[in-house]
């Protein structure tokens, strides 16, 4: 085995093709990552005792030491492309790289590969371009052995990129911002083939290699070919860099990862992100680029090939599983049989039916003697005389929980007016509660939660199925409206949006989602003065709401400016 040690920081989708390129050539490699636990397949790319996974979290340098000092080479692959609470451009792009090249400057290390981005620029405006130039300056100024690559967007089966508007192509029409901006995108192979011959060239110590592929590409045609590559037919369209901006606005305060942030629309306003011949380049490092387009169809196809094997092999479990369902539904039928056989005395069902009206008053009694006279009727065959009365009691426990909900509710409304954003935080919550609650069915309660994680999971096809059947069960829970004309928005089809919305405004004219949500339909239908009325209608009604403050002003700024 090589005797050289090469250290890799982080294990996200350029990792396993590098890995795979680095254990051919008989490097030893510790890869220093988050949850190694979670990057155990990388171990089988090469041969036992090739890889090793070494737990590292992301400003331990202690740690980070230990794992270098004996390492011939180090690659830095870290890098985020959006900010997340916990997560800031500066620390992963800046900090990060200085304290690896001083430590590289302190060990026996070699070389030092740093990836970083084309476009990298101190005075961008983005601060993801801005760190990336600053992450490189103290990289270099720290340890003089630093080599920089810089690729454009790197394309795999795997990439986010690709992946993002694959997922997308759901929709009837893809909308694109900056459509006009031009990539040089590089297949991810042909960047661990730079990464490999970076560290193989000798005398290259210092250098700044920029390195895309064979082809410059606009931001919209590059979106067509990713249609074309997974046969999906769709418009693709673009979209005016204000609209993205107040999307983008909104997007950042969500809590799953956005789609477009306002960064993001910073560096498609600024310069194309292809190689500037300022720079070495993968000539200098004798790599021919690869066709992108044809190695992702290549890539595709047998994905696709594995992918019908795998549905082969499914069926066949699926028919097992049937039989085996079968089999267990005989079983149980047979179990309910015996079940019914079993009959007990009236004079004992009597007893705890008396037992339970002396114990338990209100409506939870009530439900509790209409489950056990139901039972009891079932074994007996016959009509309780009593039956009359409990329903009554049931039908009773019904209004006063409909009223008490109505009371819980409009004390809730007095009390959003407190201006205090933290208090009206918990009582927005508590509003939320009740509207998401069934007042009378808890299945619908449960299936209208089920809708609501098939949304987070971006299955919006089945949610929108989910939320029609609840509205058919009840037509008056507003909340259900609420739920189906969010994902119509998120389909792109806002007229129905509006519908919904309406139809939730008629239910419960409180309600301040539905409010904002009717802006951003608004928005998108350019309606921009009934979206600002919108927006101040849940403003009135929620004074601490954040989303209203920054959109009307975005809207009138937009408005005065001439550019909506």
């Amino acid at each position: 085995m090589n005797n050289k040690i090469i250290t890799i920081l982080g294990s996200g989708f350029i990792n396993r093709y590098l890995v795979r390129n680095l254990t051919k050539k008989n490097y030893r490699c510790i890869i220093s990552t988050r949850k190694p636990y979670e990057k155990l397949y990388l171990k089988t790319q090469a041969t036992p005792g090739a890889i090793e996974l070494l737990e590292w979290k992301p400003n331990n340098f202690t740690a980070l030491k230990e794992s270098i000092k004996n390492s011939d080479i180090v690659i830095n692959l870290i890098g985020i492309l959006y900010e997340t609470r916990k997560q800031k451009f500066y620390n992963i792009h800046t900090t990060i790289p200085e304290a690896v090249a001083k430590i590289c400057s302190e060990s026996d290390v070699k070389k030092f590969i740093h990836i970083s981005a084309i476009g990298a620029n101190e005075n961008s405006k983005s601060l993801y371009q801005k760190s990336k130039f600053l992450g490189e300056i103290k990289a270099l100024n720290n340890f003089k052995n630093t080599i920089i690559l810089r690729p454009s967007v790197v394309c795999g089966t795997e990439d986010n990129f690709t992946n993002l508007f694959s997922k997308l192509s759901i929709l009837p029409v893809i909308p694109v911002v900056g459509i006009n901006y031009k990539f040089q995108p590089i297949l991810v192979n042909d960047v661990a083939d730079a990464i490999v011959k970076a560290i193989e060239i000798k005398n290259n110590e210092g250098k700044i290699y920029e390195i895309g592929g064979p082809k410059v590409i606009s931001f919209g045609d590059m979106v067509k070919s990713i249609l074309k590559t997974i046969n999906k037919k769709r418009f693709v369209v673009p979209m005016p860099m204000p609209i993205a901006k107040i999307q983008s606005t909104i997007t950042d305060l969500l809590p799953f990862p956005p789609i477009l942030t306002k960064d993001q629309c910073e560096i498609l306003s600024e310069a194309d992100n292809v190689v500037s011949n300022n720079y070495l380049t993968l000539k200098d490092l004798n790599i021919e680029a690869s066709n992108v387009e044809e190695a992702m169809k290549k890539e595709v196809s047998a994905l696709q090939t594995s992918f019908d094997a795998t549905q082969k092999e499914l069926e066949k479990w699926k028919k097992r599983a049937k039989r085996a369902e079968n089999v267990l539904r005989k079983h149980v039928e047979t179990s309910e049989l015996k079940r019914k056989k079993i009959k007990t005395e009236k004079a004992d069902l009597e007893d705890q039916i008396s037992t339970l009206k002396k114990r338990v008053s209100g409506w939870h009694a009530a439900a509790s003697l209409v489950a056990k006279y139901l039972f009891t009727s079932a074994l007996e065959g016959k009509v309780n005389e009593n039956f009359a009365n409990i329903e009554k009691n049931y039908q009773q426990g019904l209004l006063s929980k409909a009223d008490d909900r109505n009371n819980k509710l409009n004390q809730f409304f007095k009390e959003l007016k407190i201006n205090n954003n933290d208090l009206a935080y918990n009582i927005e919550q508590k509003i939320w509660d009740i509207w998401s609650t069934h007042p009378t069915d808890k299945n619908l309660t449960l299936k209208l939660a089920e809708g609501s994680k098939l949304v987070v999971n971006n299955q919006l096809s089945k949610a929108i199925v989910i939320f029609t059947e609840v509205i058919n069960k009840d037509p008056s829970w507003a909340e259900a409206w609420n739920k189906r004309a969010t994902v119509l928005y998120m389909i792109g089809d806002y007229q129905e949006s509006q519908n919904d919305i309406n139809k939730v405004l008629n239910l419960e004219k409180r309600h301040f989602g539905a409010l904002a949500g009717q802006g951003l339909v608004n928005i998108q239908l350019k309606n921009y003065e009934k979206a600002i009325e919108s927006y101040e209608k849940a403003q009135e009604i929620y004074p601490a709401m954040q989303s209203p403050k920054i959109m009307i002003k975005k809207i009138q700024e937009l408005i005065n400016q001439q550019l909506i």
